[in-house]
């Protein structure tokens, strides 16, 4: 499902977090990648659905083979990113690497 684009902002979560692309793009672009980045380090497929899934939040999307396949990803990547759920989960993991960050 993820291609080589999507791959790198999946393993760069912690280089967005860390501003090293802020020189680089728009807060807009960079917001996106950091959505895009959570979304794709929690996420799995299993049987005919895409599972997110941080800490004790889930949010399940079935039915992805009934999808056209040249529209499925952009599909399934917007409705999660579009859940409150999802943006729940967001709020939650930011709060999370703040303290973390306060702690050490």
């Amino acid at each position: 499902m993820l291609d080589i684009t999507d791959n790198y902002i999946k393993d760069n979560l912690q280089n967005i977090l860390d501003g090293k692309f802020d020189d680089k793009f728009k807060p807009v672009q960079l917001k996106m990648m950091l959505e895009m980045s959570f979304l794709y380090n929690h996420i799995s497929a299993e049987n005919d659905s895409v599972i997110f899934k941080y800490n004790d939040v889930k949010l399940k999307i079935s039915g992805i083979s009934d999808i056209p396949g040249e529209f499925a990803k952009e599909h399934i990547t917007s409705a999660i990113r579009n859940d409150v759920v999802f943006k729940s989960a967001l709020t939650q993991f930011l709060r999370d690497k703040k303290i973390n960050d306060i702690l050490e």
